[in-house]
């Protein structure tokens, strides 16, 4: 399991000037939106939707709706950025995803303080999770979501 946050790309910046002029102006558009995804791949093939993770504690219909990702879910905290709240919000509905599979599944994370706490832990004994955590030294060499998945996708859009 792995999070990631996107910021759209800014349009190209300008610059309006009279030449020789000590009055210049750049023109550039300022990105106002990000979002954090959050997700997990399997080795043995089991997919399980992201969770995308938007600023703000209330969510639009529309905003809902526009989220074209069969079965995935989405929530708002103030900033838009994974806290220690939204991974027992990740862990119940990963649980809910894997309901279907023998016990227990292995879930590695990295070694964030938003991974550990009490209701997580209480989550992952109901669900059936080993939660399996990284050593702070070895994430960077771990990063398979990273690597395969969020890179790609932020060099082409973000």
């Amino acid at each position: 399991m792995d999070e990631t946050s996107f910021i759209p790309k800014t349009a190209r910046r300008k610059v309006v000037a009279v030449r020789d002029s000590a009055n210049v102006w750049r023109k550039e558009t300022k990105s106002s939106f990000h979002m954090t995804v959050a997700g997990a791949v399997s080795a043995a093939g089991p997919e399980v939707p992201p969770i995308t993770i938007v600023p703000g504690v209330r969510l639009f219909m529309k905003d809902i709706a526009d989220l074209t990702i069969e079965r995935a879910a989405i929530t708002g905290p103030p900033k838009g950025f994974s806290n220690s709240k939204i991974l027992p919000q990740w862990l119940v509905f990963f649980g809910d995803n894997i309901a279907h599979l023998p016990k227990p599944v292995v879930l590695i994370v990295d070694n964030s303080a938003t991974h550990i706490s009490e209701e997580a832990a209480q989550i992952c004994v109901e669900y059936g999770i080993m939660l399996v955590g990284l050593p702070a030294t070895a994430t960077r060499l771990f990063q398979p979501l990273d690597v395969a998945l969020f890179k790609p996708f932020k060099d082409g859009y973000c």
